[in-house]
């Protein structure tokens, strides 16, 4: 719902004392149902006068008695399958499997470079030769 954004001064007066007027009617109307005080505190004259609507107002429409229950039920069963499912099987074993294929990588890289001069002459004298090879097979096409 949008904000409402008087243009004026004398629109943003109106709009505060519709708001002072809304006020001041239910004070009233409070001290009027209210002012010889409750007989007994289980019955309150509201209840009598508002009749069926009664409990559904006492209960605020019984929101927060819904948001509770599909909290407290599905909406926990949700959360927990979430939990379960997503989060740990396929976020976190999405995660740790990217990390377990980089340490294997690693471990393989780790094989080939290990300082020895050697293997690396022999590495590079393979990789001429096979470029070598490469070019003489395009080469006599």
């Amino acid at each position: 719902m949008p904000e409402v954004h008087p243009d004026t001064f004398i629109g943003g007066f109106a709009l505060e004392m519709l708001t002072f007027a809304i006020a001041a009617g239910g004070i009233f109307f409070a001290y009027t149902l209210y002012k010889k005080g409750l007989e007994r505190a289980e019955r309150d004259p509201l209840d009598e006068k508002l009749g069926g609507i009664a409990p559904i107002l006492g209960n605020a429409y019984y929101y927060d008695a819904g948001i509770s229950k599909l909290v407290g039920g599905p909406g926990r069963a949700l959360a927990s399958w979430l939990d379960r499912v997503v989060d740990n099987k396929i976020i976190d074993g999405t995660v740790n499997g990217v990390g377990s294929l980089f340490a294997l990588m690693a471990r393989g890289i780790q094989q080939l470079q290990d300082g020895r001069v050697r293997r690396y002459a022999l590495g590079i004298t393979a990789g001429v030769v096979g470029v070598l090879l490469y070019v003489v097979i395009w080469l006599g096409r």
